[in-house]
């Protein structure tokens, strides 16, 4: 797979130029495949793995890069839904590896060589089109290299405050960075008002044409965690993935569809693990991988309203604002298990079970293993209680691979 040289982070102000000559050594991008280009702090898995689903239904071969994987690397490339093989990946990987030496250039990350690898592949296979998701920020990303048909970006929030700014707007900045001369650009419309005059200004400067979905076309009919059956310019919708917050995804997923003149219909098909995923009954236990103060409020407001008793499995990463994160989790009356078993990186469970009691949690228990801790979590929420499993893209991915 990716060589062991390659760290998690490369030297990132350097990214867009360093990439570029790597790129170009590769052969990289194809123009003859169509690109769609998506940033966000919160949604882009889930608008790429929407608009990847309606570009497949409408019959075009499509590859989709995103990031972090779950249960396994190659779940990052896949076309028209299947993973890349181990035996590919690893061989494109070895690939970009070469190139790299010969690059002449320094500091390359183990995300630019998949980004690297996905390119070549969706080359390859002749993809019609692909959905290329940004790593961090925009501005500064890898995956810049890249001229799409239509440019995406999702709910803007905090994260990644040591890279990308301690501020919404000076994160919005970064995020804009996919906005293209002359290419339309969708923006979620549900964002801060620093967020939008960004957006505004940058796409007026390069003669972007910002599209924003129309909420008074949107008629919501019903939304929980099960499901969301919604109208949107007339034509209805029905998707799987539950949550308020993702009507707002797909009808942004939508727009971007019709910027393309693809039927957005397709939607509807597309599961897209670890946001809300129902994985199991009585108790209904619900996976999702947020992991910052704006996600993990969406997961919270979806499942608060459910009947029964309410029980949050929670690990948090060191690094991630897992303060305001565990704020978020408390549910009134409920229980809070906190887990840090699933990486190495995670925030030790006596400084989460303190947070969570300075926030008011009244019944706060740790449990390192994860499996362990969502076994209890189920005792305690009983046949109609809920459980919640959030705070981490990594705890997720360990629930799921068992």
């Amino acid at each position: 797979m990716v060589s062991d040289k390659y760290g998690k982070s490369g030297e990132k102000e350097k990214a867009p130029e360093r990439f570029g000559v790597l790129a170009a050594l590769l052969g990289v991008p194809d123009k003859r495949i169509k690109y769609v280009h998506a940033a966000g702090t919160n949604g882009k898995g889930s608008v790429c793995g929407f608009i990847a689903s309606a570009l497949v239904c409408a019959g075009k071969k499509t590859g989709k890069f995103t990031s972090p994987h779950l249960a396994d690397i190659t779940e990052r490339i896949t076309v028209n839904g299947a993973n890349i093989t181990k035996a590919d990946l690893a061989r494109l990987c070895e690939k970009a590896d070469r190139a790299a030496e010969d690059s002449g250039c320094a500091g390359f990350s183990r995300f630019e060589i998949l980004a690297a690898s996905a390119l070549m592949y969706f080359s390859e296979v002749e993809a019609d089109y692909a959905v290329i998701e940004t790593g961090i920020g925009g501005l500064l990303d890898c995956t810049g290299v890249i001229m799409p048909e239509v440019s995406v970006i999702t709910r803007v929030s905090l994260d990644h405050t040591d890279i990308l700014g301690d501020t919404v707007e000076k994160i919005a900045r970064h995020k804009a960075g996919v906005i293209k001369a002359n290419v339309p650009c969708v923006v979620y419309p549900l964002q801060y008002p620093e967020t939008m005059n960004v957006m505004a200004e940058t796409a007026a400067n390069l003669n972007a044409p910002l599209v924003i979905p129309d909420l008074t076309a949107l008629d919501i009919s019903e939304s929980s965690v099960f499901r969301n059956v919604f109208f949107y310019k007339g034509r209805e919708f029905r998707i799987k993935t539950g949550g308020e917050h993702q009507i707002y995804n797909a009808v942004t997923a939508a727009e971007a569809l019709s910027v393309l003149g693809v039927n957005a219909a397709g939607i509807a098909k597309a599961r897209i693990p670890a946001r809300l995923q129902i994985i199991s009954e009585n108790p209904a236990v619900i996976l999702d991988g947020a992991h910052n103060p704006d996600g993990l409020h969406a997961a919270r407001k979806a499942v608060e309203g459910l009947p029964g008793k309410k029980v949050v499995v929670a690990g948090m990463l060191k690094t991630k604002n897992y303060r305001d994160g565990l704020k978020e989790l408390i549910v009134p009356g409920g229980t809070v298990i906190l887990t840090d078993g699933f990486s190495t990186e995670a925030a030790p469970c006596g400084e989460l079970a303190a947070v969570c009691r300075e926030y008011g949690a009244k019944r706060v228990l740790t449990e390192s293993d994860e499996n362990r801790a969502v076994s209890l979590a189920r005792e305690l929420a009983g046949d109609d209680g809920t459980v919640l499993i959030s705070g981490s893209l990594y705890l997720a991915g360990k629930i799921l691979r068992g």
